[in-house]
């Protein structure tokens, strides 16, 4: 797979914090291809600590399509929206703003789908979406924090 990614912040903290930032990223291979984009004020990472790894974005926008099978996943899906808040924190996700997502995937033992933004997904990950404001929780994640499974 051919993918050109990367991103720029006005300041990037000692501790995973970054405000302003701005990411994008495209690619293709001879299964598919995608390309996606956002912007955000502010965005806390944390990937050091096993089981409770956290990504949070606040203030922020996105957009992207997706076409074929890319990355592990197979999709055809495009996005578009604003957050207050998009965070991965553990086993949960939760996404309040608001969108227009619109198509299907399967990736992480799930499928998802979604029409305008509502939608659902099913299987690994349990979750549901009205208009781009989402919550989830990741099985295995979850169970792996409480010590079942690997």
């Amino acid at each position: 797979m051919t993918e050109v990614a990367g991103h720029t912040s006005v300041s990037e903290g000692d501790k995973g914090a970054r405000t302003l930032t701005a990411e994008g990223k495209a690619g293709y291979s001879s299964f598919g291809a995608h390309a996606e984009g956002g912007a955000h004020v502010m965005r806390l990472i944390n990937d050091k600590t096993e089981g409770m790894e956290m990504d949070v974005k606040v203030l922020g926008a996105s957009a992207g399509v997706k076409a074929g099978y890319i990355d592990g996943s197979l999709a055809a899906k495009v996005n578009a929206g604003v957050h207050l808040v998009d965070a991965d924190v553990g086993a949960f996700r939760l996404k309040l703003g608001a969108g227009v997502s619109t198509g299907a995937q399967m990736k992480d033992n799930s499928v998802e789908a979604k029409v305008a933004g509502c939608g659902v997904t099913l299987g690994q990950k349990i979750g549901v979406s009205v208009f781009d404001n989402e919550f989830s929780i990741d099985l295995k994640k979850l169970g792996r924090f409480f010590g079942i499974g690997k």
